[in-house]
């Protein structure tokens, strides 16, 4: 009305994927989640564990962890298992990268966990999500949520403290259950130049590959879910 010539939607694709956390967590109330896997070239994400095996079977490379570091600092929130912190025992922090330390969120319901995990140090607060208790002590907020829909009750509560993105790191078992209700926007697997021969098959992901980059041995193919 003044004059001022006004051109609309310039670069409109390239500006949704930069801001898309952002429009993601305005529009559908929820955390932009970011799926995280890493597989052996022969299809596994883990060992067979029968034996009751704990301890990290890395799959890559070791700038390929720096980088997992980085993702972490870029997110508000990190997310695992009770099975991953069983046998992984991860702490869940930014090391091999200087930035924020994430909010990290275990989902144990029946609170089995030994509070001696690296995940509930005092390195970073962390959440407990479980169907028993609310309380907080020291860095360590229990959740009390019905085991019915408890993600999607989750994801509603980390909207409503302001988290606007996660990083789901696994296991399979949490994974999947992220995958079958459809409650993802990214997914970066990371294919180690490794072999197994046998043990916990990777989880399927039914999407075409938007991208694929190359860290030394390493492969990440990242997928979206539009």
């Amino acid at each position: 009305q003044n004059g001022v010539e006004v051109i609309e939607n310039i670069l409109e694709e390239k500006c949704k994927k930069l801001n898309a956390r952002f429009f993601n967590f305005h529009k559908r109330k929820i955390p932009y989640i970011i799926l995280k896997w890493a597989k052996t070239n022969d299809g596994f994400i883990d060992i067979n564990r029968k034996t009751n095996q704990h301890g990290i079977n890395w799959i890559t490379e070791k700038e390929t962890q720096v980088l997992v570091h980085k993702w972490r600092a870029e997110e508000d929130a990190i997310l695992v298992g009770r099975k991953t912190v069983l046998n992984d025992d991860p702490e869940l922090t930014v090391r091999e990268f200087e930035g924020k330390q994430p909010l990290r969120i275990v989902i144990d319901p029946e609170l089995k966990l030994d509070l001696n995990k690296k995940i509930f140090n005092e390195n970073s607060n962390t959440i407990i999500v479980n169907t028993h208790v609310n309380k907080v002590s020291n860095n360590l907020t229990y959740l009390k949520l019905k085991s019915e829909n408890i993600i999607l009750n989750l994801l509603n509560y980390l909207h409503e403290i302001n988290i606007m993105s996660i990083i789901v790191e696994g296991g399979k078992e949490t994974i999947d259950y992220f995958l079958k209700l459809n409650y993802w926007n990214e997914a970066r697997v990371i294919e180690g130049n490794k072999k197994f021969k046998n043990g916990l098959e990777s989880p399927k992901i039914e999407r075409k590959c938007s991208a694929i980059q190359n860290i030394g041995k390493d492969i990440i193919y990242t997928y979206y879910n539009d």
